[in-house]
């Protein structure tokens, strides 16, 4: 279900009298100015079914009857799904004599799943 929509990107509200405000020919907002295919706009009510990023807008209502109209206006942030990788290291520190086998662990987890690189400050690794 594809709108253009206008300015400051105009959609609709919860309002179930409201119709959909439009700007006159200036369409901008949303991922190539158009609402997202997972948006529904049903008796007055915007919903996404599944939100993205290219979602986040301000969203405006326009209500008409007889006597006028009038707009009433939210904004939607859309959060990035996901949480800071947790990184454990082990042993955390660790004392061998020289040419012994050493193994240090790295162990990671979050959404999305992060890569695991090593550093040696002041050094060089080989590749990875």
């Amino acid at each position: 279900f594809y709108r253009s929509l206008c300015n400051h990107v105009r959609r609709v509200c919860a309002n179930p009298n409201s119709v959909l405000g439009r700007a006159h020919s200036c369409p901008t907002g949303g991922q190539g100015n158009i609402i997202s295919p997972n948006a529904v706009i049903q008796d007055g009510l915007l919903r996404f079914v599944a939100t993205e990023h290219s979602d986040e807008a301000e969203y405006s209502c326009k209500a008409s009857n007889g006597a006028g109209h009038n707009i009433a206006t939210t904004v939607l942030y859309v959060q990035p799904v996901g949480n800071l990788p947790r990184v454990q290291v082990s042993p955390q520190r660790i004392e061998v004599p020289e040419g012994d086998t050493v193994r240090l662990y790295c162990r990671a987890g979050g959404h999305p799943t992060p890569t695991v690189t090593w550093k040696k400050w002041g050094g060089e690794l080989p590749p990875q």
